[in-house]
Parts: structure tokens; sequence; C-alpha cells
């Protein structure tokens, strides 16, 4: 008498599958590599998944938090902590493997970039401060001095110029990171070189210099 089975063998990473079938059984599994993964929150990491023993190599992939394209590209969550990523063969939901993958704090920054290696007086300069605040962060302020005697103008979300100070601000009630911009003027016969400077103020810790581009000259 032919005998039918299934044995199902699960551990802490993966599942393994011995299928019935006629006199003889076939195994099947699911390969994650990295099997263990660290990123910083809001950043990338890719996956890949390898099926073996069966027909359809293709799987199926899944996150406890964040989220994972069809191809295994891991975009992880604000929120630092561990999370479990997911591989579920498409041939077989039986046959799966899950791994870990470790989210931490994305660091503070500001960074700089200028949209010409010079300036040319009179034309518009733009001047670009990608911000990355702390996840927890309750409010944010961001402060960039301008070279003395240049116009603003364009500043984006909602950003206010103090000319008094030669400053440009922006203050955020939230964490979230954003892509600032302004466009600063040289007057006519402007010459030699001239510099940007600013900070990042998360609550009330101490100021975080802006890095990047701070220098330009004509």
């Amino acid at each position: 008498m032919r005998l039918r089975f299934l044995i199902v063998l699960l551990s802490a990473a993966s599942v393994v599958a011995s299928v019935s079938g006629c006199g003889s059984g076939s195994s099947a599994w699911v390969t994650i590599t990295p099997q263990y993964g660290t990123v910083q929150a809001g950043q990338a990491l890719a996956f890949a998944a390898d099926v073996h023993g069966l027909t359809d190599t293709t799987v199926t992939w899944s996150a406890d938090a964040g989220a994972i394209d069809a191809g295994g590209t891991y975009t992880a969550p604000p929120v630092p902590g561990p999370y479990r990523i997911t591989a579920v063969a498409n041939g077989d939901a039986r046959v799966k493997q899950t791994v870990t993958v470790t989210v931490t704090q994305a660091p503070q920054t500001g960074v700089r970039t200028l949209s010409a290696p010079r300036y040319v007086p009179g034309s518009r300069l733009t001047v670009t401060i990608s911000v990355i605040p702390d996840a927890s962060a309750g409010v944010y302020a961001v402060e960039e001095t301008f070279p003395p005697l240049w116009t603003i103008s364009n500043v984006s979300h909602g950003g206010l110029v103090d000319a008094a100070n030669g400053k440009v601000k922006w203050f955020f009630t939230d964490s979230l990171a954003r892509t600032l911009t302004f466009d600063a003027t040289p007057p006519a016969g402007e010459s030699g070189d001239r510099t940007f400077v600013g900070t990042l103020v998360v609550d009330a810790n101490p100021p975080i210099s802006i890095i990047g581009k701070a220098t330009i000259g004509p």
C-alpha cells in the first residue's frame, strides 16, 4: 500500500516541506539573502530570495513595517526597531522564509548643494538644503545665512527671509525630512568668494552645522 505523507519541518528561519507523491517525497525551501540586515530609517536595503525544489522560483514579499517591492527592495520605516521580512514561494505558500532586519535611527543631518559651481553677478543661484531631523523630533528649525547684499527669492516650504540678519529661516512642528530651496542673486559687480552658513536645531538640542558646498566664487 502506498503511503501518502506530509512532513513539515519548522525552524526560526525557514519552512521546509516534504510534499506527498507517488512513493517518494521532494523537498522545497526558500533562502533569503542577506539573512540579517541593518538599515537606517527611511533608507533602502535589497533582499534576494532563492527557491529550491519548485518549478516556480518566484516569491511574494511582505514586511512587518516599511515597504518591500516585488523585486525585494525594502524601504525602512521612520521608526527604529526590529522588523520581519518574509518571502513566500508562489509555487507553494507553505514554503517560505522569514528574516529580521534592524532599522536604526538615521543621523540628523542638513546638507547644502548649490546649483552652479560659480556665481554670475546679477544671475540667480539656487540653494538646496536636504534636512533629516531625528524621527522622534517634536519641532525643528533651519537657518541659513547668505552673503551680504545678495537678494533672496522663491523660498520653499513657507520659509521667511530675515533681511536684517541676512538669514533664511524655517520652522516645522514635526519630524519629516524635507528638501528646502531658495534662490540667491548676487549684486551686479560682486566679486570674490562668498559663503553660506547654516544650522539645524532639533527640539532643544545644540545646533548641527549644515554641511556640503558652502563657499562659491565668480
